[in-house]
């Protein structure tokens, strides 16, 4: 079976970007992709900070 991959958008150094990682233990991760958000994951990132935010 493959392994359990997660995605997260953030910003890095003024820019909104999208992760793919996994985890290899409880204190090890491995990073797959990094790469600058596509026009839908900014918005959904901007949507999550409006509902976190009030």
């Amino acid at each position: 079976m493959g392994e359990d991959r997660q995605i997260g958008i953030g910003v890095l150094r003024d820019r909104v970007v999208t992760i793919v990682f996994t985890e290899l233990d409880g204190n090890t991760i491995r990073v797959i992709s990094l790469r600058k958000a596509l026009k839908h994951e900014r918005r959904q990132y901007e949507q999550f900070l409006q509902n976190q935010l009030g």
